[in-house]
């Protein structure tokens, strides 16, 4: 066969690939739409999405910064990051406190997923806002930053899932570990993380956070009329390693002031 025939075969079937693993994605995301029904609106009294931030640099680095933010009016601010076998301390420009909320959790194989997640409850919020995270050794980062607005002011975490993962199984369909709310009117956010280049699909009843995101590390957000079980759901365009996780945000007793102002 001539090479050029060779090559026009070739393409087919890789474009023939491609399409069938788009309506792949497509039929999942109708059928699949988690343990419980996310809105993709917020109701009344519900915590929102403030404003977002991403970053991505595959530099080896031991220190990671992110790009100014406006976090004016967030009263919780979460943040997923993800690397690869080193440890991970968050800071921020304005001396926020960081918990662990989730993680570190790391992936088995060739290529490590390392992540996890951190929360700053009732924090100095502002203009030209920055969020570093320092590294145990050089290597590259992918963070997403998440700004919340009218979180519980004593207990804004409502549940965390663990950090689960596809098992070797390199599905397309993304799902993380299930949690269960005690409250009602809950914000849910979902962060999962690819091995590689991915176009993300957000699950059913979620609404994809664009800035929070990157090709590598996704967010999005839903919400929890009622208590029960959630999980947050992704669907990718290639078949990869990944890692998942949610976090359900209780929503503020009404009177409760938001985060402090930066002077």
């Amino acid at each position: 066969m001539p090479v050029r025939a060779r090559l026009n075969s070739y393409q087919t079937v890789v474009a023939a690939v491609l399409l069938a693993q788009l309506f792949l994605v497509r039929w999942m995301v109708a059928c699949n739409p988690g343990l419980s029904n996310a809105a993709a609106t917020p109701m009344k009294s519900a915590p929102v999405v403030q404003t977002v931030q991403s970053y991505l640099n595959r530099t080896f680095l031991t220190k990671h910064t992110t790009a100014q933010f406006d976090s004016s009016g967030g009263d919780l601010i979460v943040v997923c990051a993800s690397s690869h076998g080193v440890t991970m301390v968050p800071s921020d420009s304005f001396n926020n406190t960081w918990t662990s909320a989730a993680g570190p959790t790391s992936t088995n194989g060739a290529l490590e997923l390392r992540t996890q997640v951190w929360y700053a409850k009732r924090p100095t919020v502002g203009p030209g806002h920055t969020i570093t995270l320092n590294l145990s050794s050089p290597q590259s980062l992918v963070v997403s930053v998440v700004v919340i607005k009218g979180s519980n002011d004593s207990v804004p975490i409502d549940a965390i899932s663990t950090i689960g993962d596809d098992d070797g199984s390199q599905t397309v369909h993304v799902a993380s570990p299930s949690l269960k709310t005690t409250s009602d009117n809950d914000l849910l956010i979902g962060f999962a993380k690819s091995s590689v280049s991915e176009i993300w699909t957000p699950g059913a009843g979620y609404v994809a956070q664009g800035a929070a995101s990157s090709d590598y590390l996704d967010a999005e957000a839903g919400w929890a009329a009622k208590s029960g079980e959630y999980n947050a759901t992704f669907y990718i365009g290639t078949f990869a390693t990944w890692q998942a996780v949610a976090v359900a945000v209780r929503p503020a007793v009404r009177g409760t002031a938001a985060g402090q102002a930066r002077p």
